[in-house]
């Protein structure tokens, strides 16, 4: 015996209606085919949203700047030159490679 399965009032896929009545095991959408049954739950109506987003939670452009300009409270002096001086053998690297000839 099937469980009640969900109740669609329009096809979740192509949006067509109506539907059949009795949407349990095999009933499925004349449009397109889906089986009502196998698709899941129907989903909870959307609730309004308000346009502008809460202060108190930072957009993601906010989360970048803030994980770009983090300073940690103390640096390392030996992490702080090895990688300033990668940083200038890449610069170096990099400057010499652009010089080459490409042909």
């Amino acid at each position: 015996m099937s469980t009640p399965g969900p109740s669609f009032t329009a096809c979740p896929k192509c949006a067509h209606a109506p539907l059949p009545a009795d949407q349990s095991l095999p009933a499925a959408c004349p449009a397109c085919g889906l089986i009502l049954a196998k698709f899941g739950a129907a989903p909870p109506p959307r609730r309004a949203v308000d346009s502008e987003p809460a202060d108190d939670a930072p957009g993601r452009i906010g989360q970048f700047i803030a994980l770009a300009t983090h300073v940690p409270a103390r640096v390392d002096p030996v992490a702080f030159w090895v990688r300033a001086a990668l940083l200038a053998l890449f610069a170096l690297w990099g400057l010499r490679l652009i010089a080459m000839d490409y042909h």
